[in-house]
């Protein structure tokens, strides 16, 4: 299985590759989720000739490190980084795609914002940036518990939820991630607005941990933004029952900025 080093911690990552490639995309997961997830997602962008790499955060799925604690936003950024560096190395000059869903968005803001160099694009799946999250609710010592009615709809998908051994749907010390994020939300405020880099958002219009208003808001003000709302979509919409649409709007938006074309099958 592959395997990084990065901040002196082995970090776990998923390749799904295709022969020949006409872009790259690298994706981040949220929060207790793990690379293995999104299948579905890679599977779609794989049928378009896209190759997807997709870590597990620090401390989540098979990667090392504190189990579902996130301490500074920054460390992931790095590792994601790392990622990237990796992904260029296996495939020079092949135009590449950064995205995440929820705390993957929040470290693709933080990548894009430190360097925007190696990106054509980027991606952003229900992540508000704006410091509203499930996490301010627990008096600090207590942990965290995810309500998944508003993750998702599909039920599949929930099933999968509560019996995946690698998804962590109850977060110990979720005021040191949320103080994470709010240091995080505060950073954005004065960077993010800056970016000029293609930037897409995808949300669901009733996601009640990343709010359609907040997705409204960066694509009202970043120079070069793009939304696609996915009328009553929850928070997960790369895995809810409108899972085709909000991947097929990752997947042109992929190929659209790098100036790919789908692949021919057997080409």
């Amino acid at each position: 299985m592959p395997f990084f080093t990065s901040s002196d911690t082995r970090l776990y990552y998923r390749a799904w590759e295709v022969d020949r490639p006409v872009a790259a995309f690298v994706f981040l997961h949220g929060g207790g989720e793990h690379s293995g997830q999104f299948s579905r997602l890679a599977s779609r962008l794989n049928a378009a000739g896209i190759d997807v790499h997709a870590i597990d955060h620090r401390g989540h799925g098979i990667s090392d490190g504190e189990r579902g604690v996130v301490r500074s936003l920054d460390v992931l950024a790095r590792d994601a980084s790392t990622l990237v560096d990796l992904v260029r190395e296996r495939r020079p000059g092949l135009p590449l795609v950064i995205g995440g869903h929820s705390l993957g968005g929040w470290v693709t803001a933080a990548v894009i914002t430190g360097d925007p160099a190696p990106f054509a694009g980027a991606v952003l799946t229900g992540a508000s940036l704006r410091g509203r999250t499930a996490l301010d609710g627990p008096p600090p010592g207590e942990s965290f518990t995810f309500d998944t009615s508003v993750l998702a709809a599909d039920p599949d998908y929930l099933e999968e939820l509560t019996k995946d051994p690698l998804v962590q749907l109850v977060l110990p010390e979720p005021e040191v991630t949320a103080a994470a994020l709010a240091g995080a939300a505060d950073e954005l405020a004065t960077t993010f607005v800056n970016v000029t880099l293609p930037v897409l958002f995808v949300n669901g219009t009733r996601d009640a941990l990343a709010s359609i208003e907040d997705a409204r808001h960066w694509h009202g003000t970043l120079a070069n933004a793009r939304l696609v709302e996915i009328p009553d979509g929850l928070h997960n919409v790369l895995n809810d029952v409108d899972h085709v649409r909000a991947i097929d709007a990752v997947r042109d938006f992929v190929l659209d900025v790098t100036a790919a074309r789908p692949a021919v099958a057997g080409a």
